[in-house]
């Protein structure tokens, strides 16, 4: 006699296939069959990959040519970094800059799914130990009520999941409205986010591992900021974001 609990596994097993075939998940670029619920081997194929570029063992920004040893770029050598290394899956620009404005300001958040794969396995290439805690860079509530949601805790949420660590959505905070970065020149970017950050519960993140999460890193000045925040709470901060605007 098949029980219950049986019956729901062998229709569950059904059910997968079934809706595979008249339900399959479709590439958002070329509209062929997806396999990860995003693109396809070849649109996945086509799209630059950090991982796959000479880049600082630091902040994880590739380098303009190849280099035959690892090293730390200059900025990260001459500049105070607060985190202890950041990690970006893609570079910014073509098909994955269109899907960071298609979650961002089109609300398509079933792409955060697919984009923390990628975060995952950005945040892996940072050391062993892994980490006792994920956050995601946070809204000010002003943009949070404009936006509805913060498309880094979609993110970072899928994140935590993955990698297995506790997920801190509202222990940092920005305190300070500011000016859409992407509005900004370059040297105006950090100026405009100073300050603008704080911690509900310092020690809640002393002598903790924290991974940071954010959809792109464009000329680092939000990271930099809370990384900021975090460090001087006692946290070891790493970072990992979906994509990273470089010109190279």
């Amino acid at each position: 006699m098949i029980t219950a609990t049986e019956l729901g596994k062998r229709a569950k097993t059904f059910a997968l296939p079934f809706l595979d075939v008249f339900f399959p998940n479709l590439c958002r670029f070329c509209g062929k069959t997806a396999s990860d619920s995003w693109l396809c081997n070849a649109c996945l194929d086509s799209i630059r990959k950090i991982s796959d570029a000479a880049h600082c063992v630091k902040c994880g920004r590739p380098f303009a040519g190849a280099i035959e040893t690892p090293g730390s770029c200059g900025e990260c050598l001459t500049e105070k970094r607060w985190f202890e290394a950041m990690r970006s899956a893609f570079f910014y620009d073509g098909n994955v800059a269109e899907a960071v404005r298609d979650l961002k300001y089109n609300k398509k958040t079933e792409l955060a799914r697919p984009m923390a794969k990628w975060v995952s396995l950005a945040a892996k290439g940072l050391g062993e130990g892994g980490f006792d805690t994920v956050m995601p860079v946070p809204l000010h509530l002003k943009r949070l009520r404009e936006r509805g949601f913060n498309q880094s805790l979609l993110i970072a949420r899928e994140v935590s999941k993955r990698l297995g660590a506790r997920l801190s959505y509202d222990n940092l905070e920005r305190i300070r409205h500011t000016r859409p970065q992407v509005e900004l020149e370059h040297n105006e970017r950090s100026a405009n986010v100073k300050d603008a950050f704080a911690l509900r519960d310092k020690g809640a993140v002393k002598n903790r591992r924290v991974l940071l999460i954010d959809d792109v890193c464009t000329t680092g000045a939000t990271i930099a900021e809370c990384s900021k925040v975090l460090a001087r709470a006692g946290a070891a901060v790493y970072v990992a974001t979906f994509a990273m605007a470089v010109k190279l």
